[in-house]
């Protein structure tokens, strides 16, 4: 399971990358974009397929890459035109557990977070 903190920006990205890709490909692909890889960010990137999902954070003087793959279902497509959006924790979340939360109503997230 992973710990995703309130203050930690997220980045998705929009376009489904090759999931071959490593520390260093996907260092490449936030730099290019004009983020920094070296800052705590979370970068959550999907397959096209949307059956597989990495997400690449820089953690005490490393990389750290946190891999799911799905044998069954995707991972909700979400509609944005930016090359990545920025989102909160709890987005993550239900994102990671399929939930497309841009169909849940608000009152939904809150009264799961509240319960926790």
């Amino acid at each position: 399971m992973l710990s995703v903190y309130d203050h930690v920006q997220i980045y998705l990205w929009n376009t489904g990358i090759d999931m071959r890709k490593g520390f260093h490909g996907l260092e490449a692909l936030v730099s290019q974009n004009g983020l920094d890889p070296f800052d705590g960010s979370l970068f959550v990137f999907f397959s096209k397929n949307r059956t597989r999902v990495k997400i690449l954070t820089w953690t005490q003087g490393g990389f750290a890459i946190y891999y799911k793959h799905l044998q069954k279902g995707r991972f909700p497509k979400l509609d944005f035109t930016q090359q990545h959006a920025t989102l909160r924790s709890d987005q993550l979340r239900l994102l990671l557990d399929r939930v497309d939360f841009t169909q849940v109503k608000q009152s939904i997230i809150w009264e799961k977070k509240i319960k926790r």
